[in-house]
């Protein structure tokens, strides 16, 4: 058997990668490519692993090859000789740590062979210094794995080397060797308050003296950081979330992270303004762990190793990406854009020689994952679900010896992108036992004839999960172990992973108590014969519920005692329903309870109660009351991108004095609103178009209203309009009824806030068509444009005069009012329509129909 190495260098000088092409002189070649790579930072310690490109074992068939050359310095081209005699084999034999902090543990796992003597069997260990330790990771027959140990507890500063002997009877021993450098850097404790830091001093003695504190005091202290690095220790608030704010720079040779003791979850970062990311590496080695990051708007990525404006860059720069991190354990999350205005970019922009292992990005990231310059790279047992409407993209262009395995990737609102983007370029890709829903392919642009890449093992389909919001392996699930790409450290929920084989895919490694994926998600305080999911005294059950149901599924809110915690924003196709016998059974308070979401300003960015997403297919809401915060929207529903979304048997409100409300609902392309009741002191009852600022124009909008009424009442200030129209096209408007306590403009083509200020708009509605409209209140058919402005069609309008019977109290029609039996069959206007069902529970299916959304006449 001969064998040939070709190393290539990238970067620091504790890395290198071989491809070694392995034959046979006496049989057929062999067909198999092996990458030899000490993948991650050797500093941290991470574990090498061997892949072959046809997804065999890497061990088979190649007995003698050893990582460091052969055992005592032979070469291994004896692999045959050596074959002759029982010994042991360790792959790797060395390994050295670049970055150790005392008191830290850090670890490999080696691969145990026995040459020439049958099965391993039992081993036993030996080590010439006291911090170095082994224990069998898996038994195996020919072939065991172990994990070794280096504990740094006790030891000077400095270089430090040992040796780890292996044995086993009969067999001569192998030896490991092990270097390791310690470094001693100072700790900076933070926290929220100035006594706010329980922990020990240099002396041993329990203090509670922070170096840092304040919401900002997390920049103040990377901000100090010397060019030697420090440990910055991350404190909660008294056993609450801790809320620090700020984007942060942090230099070489640095950690961060929650403090001992401190969960992960109860240390938020939050990140509005860092174009480059919540947390940018400026510095070569640092580590990122036990850490939640929300990104915000203009936020950038949530963790970045480019040194640039990511908004900006279309390449990524030859210089200024920093390279040798580790980022473990951290929870990211990404805001909702408004309209496509929210900044945000990928999850992770990753350069050379990193690992990024058990965390959880999730949320409305719109790049993802930025790998280009991430040689040597890897990228293990993560969970990315992206809310947004694109699918997940990983940037893989040029990019060499990187490795994507045992991921769980699910993009719930867009399916069918390629996942990678590869490229002629990229070189030793191992994209290996993930877990993809979304993805039409694991990888795209690699060239047809190029060796050296493994994409094998991977799972495409509908993932085995519980929920987008909770995306643990079912507890039937059968996905098989990964068996390329051992795990390491700890998964995100604490289970240790070190060296094993027999691991799932994802951050998670506890189960789901659930066996099936969720399409129906039950909130109330009793749900008929079923059990609830969520209950009202659970915070937020509103959102919670509308993101733990998969694409398709059904959100069913049974009536409670009072209302529910609404906000919630809605990221995919689903049907949002009140199961109550009326509208005003289940009600949806604009009430954020405290929470990780309310703290990163989760639904700041729409202000409405409900609000659906843009970019995404057919979404129902029905029977249902939405009420609607003070300076805030009731409903806002950007474009559907296929089918309309349905609004039906609605009651939007607002809420009683303080502010004024800006709109009932807020409709982008694509929506019907029908059997719909808008009442209270907004400024409109339905306003078209969404747009990111009032200086750009309205969204294009062919959305609908049938079967609506629409009450405007002066509470702070007196309302400006029924409808905002500017730039719809082709609406329509059957059967609606509007009253208003202060003259109103009927139709309004909304102005931009700047350079729009004359008596004609510049975005006035394209067409419409009014088909039966009963009025009260309203001074003006339109404000902003004229009946020459664009095609207007107003068929059966009719004025109510002043005390004349017209409105109840509830909404509904009294008796002698005019709108009563004053409507049509709205399918006689647009066939595609449906008589419908008011909101009284009426059918008008064969009867005389009313203007507005109740039934009172036969």
């Amino acid at each position: 058997m001969s064998l040939a190495a070709q190393p290539e260098r990238h970067g620091a000088e504790h890395r290198g990668t071989s491809t070694l092409c392995v034959r046979s002189r006496v049989h057929a070649p062999l067909a198999l490519v092996f990458t030899v790579m000490l993948v991650g930072c050797a500093r941290f310690g991470f574990d090498p692993s061997v892949t072959s490109t046809d997804g065999a074992d890497p061990s088979a068939d190649v007995a003698g090859v050893a990582m460091d050359g052969g055992l005592d310095g032979s070469s291994s081209d004896h692999a045959q000789e050596a074959a002759a005699w029982d010994l042991l084999q360790a792959s790797p034999s060395s390994w050295r740590f670049e970055w150790l902090e005392a008191g830290d543990e850090a670890g490999f796992v080696s691969t145990i062979r026995r040459v020439g003597g049958g099965p391993v069997g039992a081993l036993s260990f030996s080590a010439d210094v006291s911090w170095l330790s082994a224990q069998v990771a898996t038994p195996g027959g020919t072939e065991a794995s172990i994990e070794v140990h280096a504990n740094s507890t006790g030891l000077a500063a400095g270089e430090h080397q040992g040796q780890l002997v292996v044995s086993a009877a009969g067999a001569s021993p192998t030896r490991i060797t092990v270097e390791l450098r310690v470094v001693a850097l100072p700790h900076v404790h933070v926290g929220m308050s100035a006594e706010g830091c329980p922990h020990l001093n240099a002396l041993g003695q329990q203090i509670t003296a922070c170096d840092y504190a304040g919401t900002t005091a997390v920049v103040a202290a990377t901000a100090a950081i010397s060019t030697g690095g420090a440990r910055i220790l991350i404190h909660d608030d008294g056993g609450q979330i801790a809320h620090y704010v700020g984007c942060v720079s942090l230099p070489a040779m640095s950690w961060i992270g929650a403090a001992e003791g401190v969960p992960a979850e109860r240390v938020l970062l939050e990140c509005g303004s860092g174009r480059s990311g919540a947390i940018q590496l400026t510095g070569d080695g640092s580590r990122v762990e036990r850490l939640s990051i929300f990104v915000a708007v203009d936020g950038g990525a949530a963790i970045s190793a480019w040194n640039i404006d990511v908004d900006a860059a279309t390449e990524p720069p030859t210089s200024g990406i920093s390279a040798g991190h580790l980022i473990e354990n951290v929870r990211a999350f990404a805001v909702v854009e408004r309209v496509d205005s929210n900044g945000i970019k990928g999850s992770v922009y990753l350069g050379a020689q990193s690992t990024v292992r058990n965390c959880y990005f999730s949320g409305f990231f719109q790049e993802n994952i930025g790998l280009r310059a991430a040689h040597g790279s890897r990228v293990i047992n993560n969970s990315f679900v992206t809310f947004e409407g694109e699918p997940f993209r990983v940037d893989a262009q040029g990019v060499r010896g990187l490795i994507f395995a045992n991921n769980v990737v699910v993009s719930p609102a867009a399916m069918g992108g390629d996942l990678m983007q590869a490229s002629a370029e990229t070189e030793a890709l191992s994209v290996v036992d993930n877990v993809f829903e979304g993805v039409g392919a694991p990888v795209v642009g690699l060239e047809a004839n190029t060796t050296g890449h493994v994409i094998s093992g991977n799972h495409l389909g509908l993932a085995s999960l519980e929920s987008p919001l909770s995306p643990r392996i079912l507890a039937d699930a059968n996905y098989p172990a990964g068996t390329v790409i051992p795990g390491e450290g700890r998964s995100l929920d604490g289970v240790s992973l070190a060296g094993r084989h027999d691991i799932l895919p994802g951050a998670f490694q506890e189960r789901s108590a659930h066996s099936g994926r969720r399409m129906v998600v039950r909130v109330g305080e009793s749900c008929g014969a079923a059990s609830c999911d969520f209950t009202p005294t659970d915070a937020n059950e509103l959102q919670r519920a509308v993101w733990s149901v998969w694409p398709g599924g059904v959100v069913e809110v049974y009536p409670a005692a009072g209302a529910y915690a609404g906000q919630a924003i809605i990221a995919w196709p689903l049907t949002l329903r009140g199961m109550g016998t009326d509208p005003a059974q289940v009600v949806l308070d604009f009430a954020p309870e405290p929470s990780w979401w309310q703290l990163g300003k989760l639904w700041d960015r729409l202000s409405a109660t409900l609000a659906v997403q843009g970019g995404i297919s057919s979404v129902t809401i029905e029977n249902l009351t939405v009420v609607a915060g003070q300076n805030s929207i009731g409903l806002w529903v950007e474009d559907c991108v296929d089918g309309l979304h349905h609004v039906t048997r609605l009651r939007v409100l607002s809420t009683v004095g303080g502010a004024t409300h800006k709109h009932g609902m807020l409709l982008g392309d694509g929506v019907l609103a029908q059997d719909t009741l808008i009442s209270g002191d907004f400024a409109s009852c339905v306003r078209f178009g969404p747009r990111p600022f009032d200086t750009r124009a309205p969204g294009r909008s062919t959305s609908s209203l049938v079967n609506l009424s629409c009450q405007l009442a002066t509470i702070v200030s007196p309302p400006e309009a029924a409808f905002d129209v500017g730039n719809v096209l082709d609406a329509l408007f059957i059967n609606v009824a509007v009253e208003a306590d202060a003259p109103i403009a009927l139709f309004r083509a909304q102005r931009r806030s700047a350079g729009d200020t004359g008596i004609t708009a510049s975005d006035p509605p394209l067409s419409f068509r009014v088909e039966g409209l009963t009025m009260r209140g309203v001074g003006t058919t339109f404000d902003g444009f004229d009946d020459a402005s664009g095609t207007y069609t107003l068929v059966r309008l009719q004025t109510v005069a002043a005390g004349a019977p017209f409105f109840a109290a509830d909404g509904s029609m009294v008796t002698g009012s005019l709108a009563i039996d004053a409507g049509v069959n709205p399918a006689t206007i647009d066939s595609s329509l449906k008589a419908g069902v008011s909101v009284n529970g009426v059918s008008r299916s064969d009867r005389l129909v009313d203007h507005g959304a109740f039934e009172q006449g036969l």
